[in-house]
């Protein structure tokens, strides 16, 4: 992999998309790949890492499905001007430190994905155990409850969490500093 590297994501309807045109606009750099949004096959370093990153930063629902750009190389004008207002966001990744730092991100990500996965266990467990209760004595008072209520006061919590927010923010500065180099790099060329 050559350093500097661009992810550059764009609205999926932005019509310069088909026009065969992006391949010329990078140029002299090298367009590395072009992923759709359900794109599974050929996945360089470092873009399914920043994928995790951008999804944090549209507050984790895209309003429209994106195509990643991946540019080696610098980020010309031409690509600018010609995909326009469609550009969502924009990764520059100076070296193999920015890599790590956005495949840290990535790893967090799976992370709290995996503990969402058991969050919906555990609510699911709690609907089998409530309906048992239920079937066994469908007059008792006490199973006025819910899963997330049940849930909280099992782990002994009484605030909402704060995991999304924190993921969030931190996707925000990770994305900061790559916006620092990709300003770096411009001045000084």
């Amino acid at each position: 992999m050559k350093f500097p590297r661009i992810h550059v994501f764009v609205d999926s309807n932005c019509p310069a998309l088909l026009s065969g045109k992006v391949s010329a606009w990078v140029a002299p750099s090298r367009l590395v790949a072009m992923l759709s949004p359900k794109s599974t096959q050929f996945s360089p370093a470092g873009a399914s890492s920043a994928s995790a990153l951008r999804w944090w930063r549209a507050e984790r629902e895209l309003r429209t499905p994106e195509v990643q750009i991946i540019i080696e190389g610098e980020l010309m004008s031409g690509l600018m001007l010609g995909l326009g207002d469609y550009i969502r966001d924009i990764y520059y990744l100076a070296d193999q430190e920015a890599i790590r730092q956005i495949e840290a991100f990535e790893r967090i990500h799976l992370q709290h994905c995996t503990f969402l996965r058991s969050v919906i266990k555990a609510e699911e467990a709690f609907d089998s155990l409530y309906t048992a209760l239920s079937e066994k004595d469908p007059n008792h008072e006490g199973l006025d409850t819910s899963a997330s209520v049940e849930i909280a006061a099992e782990l002994d919590l009484s605030e909402s969490p704060s995991i999304p927010n924190v993921l969030a923010e931190l996707a925000d500065r990770c994305a900061a500093d790559l916006s620092k180099l990709a300003c770096k790099e411009r001045k000084a060329a």
